[in-house]
């Protein structure tokens, strides 16, 4: 019953553009093996599953080590032909036991195991929820929620459908889900015939009890957590856990009192076999078990395993195998894991073994591990983007060669730890590594939408390179965070967070800077309908690129001061603009920027009645976004000819118009920042910069 809780066949690398609904996903970790007992507890969720009117919602909760993960595993594995459209398994925490996810995240991560696209995520939970009760509505499948924190994290996950069930394990009772018709159920500790049983199915053909100077059936330790047992049965032959002259368990017992209830003794019976199997590991064995429990997370990549235990001089392979053995660590492919009850004991343990300047000094080592990992990966993502931080950072040994899918796949696996790693850094003072590293999470959480986490740590990232005296990154970041909250349209933040921004870029003299601080505030002055502040900012980044002679800037400042001045009726000197815009993107060859600027166009002969003129830049708008490839501009374009139709009442023109339109529409998933600049483009862009891979321009 101790098993891995990584997710198996989750989806590590998702393409940009995928058709959904995909093929039923199938994430649960394997089924426990070996899984002995608990044969009242499947009755009864049975029992819940077959008689419920709805979608079933059980709680399994009790302390660390008793076996919930494993209970609901093997519960979800034995019921997998109920739910043909699929398994879903996600993590209630992050790389900390101590961190809860939000909800909003563990939407989004079931939405992309459903098959949505990073980029086809919205932004706002309401939206989220009412895309997941969609993608639910009719379907029959098992969600499992490990570890939940709370009642409020777990609510939204419930699926719309009768047939389908959320199965949570918590260490609280979650009680407040009782209003939403949740059952409960508490596992106890395993008796002693099933603590036997499961000792023999993990020893295999040598129990436990049939050792030499083993004691008698009667007398093994009768704890009952399957992570206590599983301990016990990975000792050594030729040091047993028992006292080889009174045949009995050298454990201390918890006294005899009627008021500690079954699940205390137990748990004390854990404490005092993970002291003593710790007490008779291998100098090596433990030194590095210590050691790894200095990251701030639970899960941790071989590679640096590897890497902390070569700094220390352990011959990590023969340590590795005995912590395994032990079921002090969980060994799944390239990963290894500590169960979290021995991951509090380790660091415990830790406390008074090693001095605080070890722990500061292993810490610092994964901190500049994961910094140069990072770095490498970013720089595949966007080889291009304009950065600070150095493009190596010392102590990486043998580095990955990342390919693109590679080093998306690497920040899909390690992006929870990065984050863990974020904070404690952050907490102690390490500035300078701080804001490079959301420098290099920027791409990633960008890419995969990741927005309440990119605000975090760039919240993080913007007070670090303040800190740290560095203008050009604080800049810098400040306009990625602007560039996220201009997508979950917080202009007000906008403004906020990119004023200081344009000022410190301009005291640094980074035009690119400038360029972007002035893009994100004349979006955002425009969006929260401040047309002359937004007009006053683009003419800004006009002359700005004038100066250096940035062309396609030039032609975007006119696109956008045409915009504007259309909206505000000055349309004789929107025309002017647009026409500029129109002139300088034709010698650029510029399809896309193209369509949208004639999409304006056509929209301001629309405002001035001019039909005919709105049609003819109206069909030229389509026929070059087609070119382009630009699927929002062609729905723009018919968007506005349905529009024409209408308005020269023609019903069945506009019909077929809407129609072509909302079809293009459903067979697309642009990202944010297309369906927000019609076609990628901000109102400047600097010479350098380069698109992330989901499509946004930045400085």
């Amino acid at each position: 019953m101790v098993t891995s809780h990584h997710e198996t066949g989750s989806q590590a690398l998702l393409p940009r553009r995928t058709s959904w609904p995909a093929p039923p996903p199938r994430q649960l970790p394997p089924d426990p093996d070996p899984f002995v007992g608990r044969d009242a507890e499947l009755a009864t969720l049975d029992e819940w599953r077959d008689t419920a009117s709805g979608p079933l919602l059980a709680v399994i909760s009790g302390p660390d080590g008793i076996g919930k993960t494993a209970l609901a595993l093997r519960w979800s594995h034995r019921r997998r032909t109920h739910f043909p459209d699929g398994r879903l398994f996600v993590e209630g925490h992050g790389p900390c036991p101590d961190t809860p996810r939000p909800a909003a995240e563990l939407l989004g991560s079931l939405l992309c195991s459903l098959g949505v696209p990073p980029d086809g995520i919205p932004p706002e939970v309401g939206e989220r929820l009412r895309r997941y009760h969609c993608l639910t509505e009719g379907r029959s499948l098992v969600v499992l929620v490990d570890n939940a924190a709370s009642s409020a994290q777990v609510r939204p996950l419930l699926p719309r459908s009768s047939g389908s069930a959320l199965v949570v394990t918590s260490t609280e009772r979650l009680s407040g889900l009782a209003r939403e018709g949740a059952r409960f159920l508490e596992p106890s500790p395993l008796d002693e015939r099933d603590s036997l049983r499961l000792l023999s199915g993990v020893l295999g053909q040598h129990p436990l009890w049939e050792r030499p100077g083993a004691p008698s059936e009667q007398a093994v330790p009768g704890c009952g957590l399957p992570l206590a047992l599983a301990v016990l049965a990975g000792w050594p032959d030729e040091e047993p856990p028992w006292d080889a002259e009174e045949r009995r368990p050298a454990l201390p017992h918890a006294e005899g009192n009627h008021s500690v209830s079954e699940v205390r003794r137990a748990e004390h019976h854990l404490t005092a076999v993970l002291d003593l199997r710790h007490r008779r590991l291998s100098a090596g064995a433990a030194a590095l078990h210590r050691i790894l429990s200095r990251h701030p997370g639970t899960d941790l990549p071989a590679e640096l395993v590897r890497h902390l235990a070569e700094l220390t001089g352990i011959d990590h392979a023969p340590a590795l195998e005995e912590l395994v053995r032990a079921h002090l660590f969980e060994h799944t492919g390239e990963r290894y894991r500590f169960h979290e009850r021995v991951l509090a004991h380790t660091r415990a343990t830790d406390e008074h073994a090693a001095t605080a300047g070890n722990r500061t000094e292993t810490l610092w080592h994964i901190v500049c591990w994961y910094l140069a990992r990072a770095t490498e990966a970013d720089l595949v993502l966007t080889p291009r983007r304009r950065r600070f931080g150095p493009s190596r950072v010392p102590n990486s040994r043998n580095p990955e060669r990342f390919g693109a899918p590679e080093a998306l796949a690497w920040f899909d696996r390690e992006h929870a730890n990065l984050t863990a790693v974020l904070h404690a850094a952050y907490r102690r003072g390490w500035q300078q590594q701080v804001w490079q590293l959301c420098e290099a999470l920027g791409g990633f959480l960008d890419h995969r939408r990741y927005h309440r986490a990119r605000i975090a740590t760039h919240r993080i990232g913007v007070a670090a390179a303040n800190g740290a005296g560095h203008s050009r990154a604080e800049a810098r970041l400040r306009c990625h965070l602007g560039a996220v909250h201009l997508e979950l349209g917080h202009f007000r933040r906008v403004l906020d967070v990119c004023t200081p921004a344009l000022r410190l870029a301009e005291s640094a003299f980074d035009r690119a800077g400038i360029s972007t601080a002035l893009s994100h505030l004349a979006e955002a002055a425009h969006g929260s309908g401040d047309r002359e502040l937004a007009l006053h900012y683009v003419r800004r980044a006009l002359r700005l690129n004038e100066n250096t002679g940035d062309r396609h800037g030039i032609a975007l400042c006119h696109r956008r001061i045409g915009v504007l001045l259309s909206e505000t009726g000055h349309y004789a000197e929107a025309a002017t603009s647009l026409d500029r815009a129109l002139t300088l993107l034709n010698e650029l060859g510029e399809h896309r920027g193209r369509a949208g600027v004639l999409i304006e166009r056509g929209r301001l002969h629309l405002r001035r009645g001019e039909f005919v003129g709105a049609e003819s830049c109206l069909t030229e708008a389509l026929a070059a976004a087609r070119e382009s490839g630009s699927s929002i501009s062609q729905v723009e374009a018919l968007d506005e000819l349905g529009e024409l139709a209408a308005l020269r009442g023609d019903p069945a023109a506009a019909l077929r118009h809407r129609s072509r339109a909302e079809q293009q529409r459903r067979a697309s998933s642009p990202p944010a920042a297309e369906r927000r600049h019609a076609g990628g483009e901000q109102f400047t862009r600097a010479p350098a910069d380069t698109s992330l891979p989901s499509g946004r321009t930045y400085d």
